[in-house]
């Protein structure tokens, strides 16, 4: 029964973007005390918009950080956090945000901003959470295109294999 009042009251926290939002869900999971006690979420967003951000646990109480993402993560990256901003222990994040890159930081109570830039937190809780970001510009996980010239060099070996393997059917070895 409580799993379905956070889940209704995640809903109201995103309903102003329902008629047009574009939502991704993911999940992860965090470890107790030193590495993987922060997980971190990479999304682009294509255009400035609205954008909600909401963070559900059932394991630990839920603190997150926010942060621009320009290849490397410090300290003036950092745009906001919350910890409990949904219902019980879970966080929500509503703000605009421009076009661009961003990290989510994920851990359990307390996360200090050197700990969410870090990767470490002393935390003594783990376990799983889901990750809902709705927004009315286009957010997604950024991907990576492959490069032409290898794409190229790789058709053309496989086009130089097929044409070595059809020769040697076409004309096999003698046996001996």
């Amino acid at each position: 029964m409580h799993k379905l009042i956070n889940l209704l009251v995640g809903c109201l926290l995103l309903l102003p973007l329902a008629t047009s939002a574009n939502i991704i869900y993911t999940t992860g999971s965090i470890t107790a005390n030193g590495e993987g006690s922060v997980a971190y979420t990479l999304f682009d967003q294509n255009a400035p918009g609205w954008t909600g951000i909401y963070v559900n646990s059932w394991d630990f109480d839920t603190y997150v950080y926010l942060f621009e993402s320009d290849g490397y993560l410090d300290s003036s990256d950092y745009i906001t956090r919350n910890d409990d901003g949904g219902l019980g222990l879970n966080s929500f994040i509503g703000r605009v945000l421009n076009a661009g890159s961003y990290i989510l930081a994920v851990s359990d109570y307390y996360l200090s901003l050197s700990e969410a830039l870090s990767g470490y937190n002393s935390n003594n809780y783990y376990g799983d959470y889901s990750l809902t970001i709705a927004s009315r510009a286009h957010v997604g996980f950024p991907t990576s295109s492959v490069p032409e010239p290898t794409t190229l060099s790789l058709l053309g070996l496989g086009l130089l294999g097929a044409g070595l393997f059809r020769r040697r059917m076409k004309n096999p070895p003698a046996a001996r």
